[in-house]
């Protein structure tokens, strides 16, 4: 089992990384390479709840948000509908990295709809960091 004493900030560096090859975006903010509260997307998940869908940032969901950091003009300028949109996390990087024209996120239980809304409402200040008005992402 692997714990917090098991590493360390040494054990891990920008290299840890990279996924075949392709370089990690760079944070800028205010010239800097130090973040600010509006540079962090907030999500929350329960991941003991009986819910699947607000469990945790499911892995193809972390795929696909990587896959559209890296090629946002799959989704740039579009209407996007996420089916099984989950904690919403594929669906905030749609709107605020790829600057879809609109995001509408859609999931089973009123749980996870309810969750979705939150993180929605959540990161708001980082939508408009973005240039995103909040009101394009609706679930």
């Amino acid at each position: 089992d692997l714990n917090d004493n098991d590493l360390n900030d040494n054990d891990l560096n920008d290299n840890d990384l990279d996924v075949d090859g392709l370089q990690q975006p760079q944070l800028q903010s205010l010239g800097t390479n130090k973040a600010t509260e509006d540079d962090i997307l907030r999500i929350r998940t329960y991941p003991h709840h009986n819910d699947v869908g607000v469990a945790k940032v499911w892995e193809a969901g972390a795929c696909l948000a990587e896959y559209l950091i890296y090629n946002p003009h799959c989704v740039r300028d579009r209407n996007v509908v996420e089916l099984g949109a989950g904690v919403g996390f594929t669906g905030l990087i749609a709107a605020g990295v790829s600057k879809a024209k609109s995001v509408h996120m859609t999931d089973y239980t009123e749980v996870c709809l309810d969750n979705l809304v939150h993180n929605i409402h959540e990161n708001r200040r980082w939508l408009v960091g973005r240039d995103v008005c909040p009101g394009t992402v609706t679930a």
